[in-house]
């Protein structure tokens, strides 16, 4: 959805002005910001977790508790570092 509203953004900037308002009201909105918010902590989840199936690849962290706790680190990293996104891109 992200990348749709990406693309319906620059084309309405290349369309014109009015067109343009309309749109970048919608992608600045509240809905735009969850969807933008949500799909940034999408992105940095999925980078996370390549990651720790990286380290799995390499026959390291394969027991239970070691394994659940990459897991963990992936969902607590990702939150961590989309607010720190957002923060420093504010």
């Amino acid at each position: 959805v992200a990348a749709l509203m990406i693309v319906w953004w620059l084309l309405a900037a290349s369309t014109g002005p009015e067109y343009f308002a309309f749109a970048n009201g919608f992608v600045t909105s509240w809905f735009g910001d969850l969807v933008m918010f949500l799909s940034l902590w999408a992105i940095w989840y999925h980078t996370l977790a390549g990651v720790r199936h990286l380290i799995w690849d390499n026959a390291k962290m394969l027991e239970i508790d070691k394994a659940e706790m990459l897991g963990w680190m992936v969902i607590i990293g990702s939150a961590v570092l989309t607010v720190f996104s957002v923060v420093v891109l504010w």
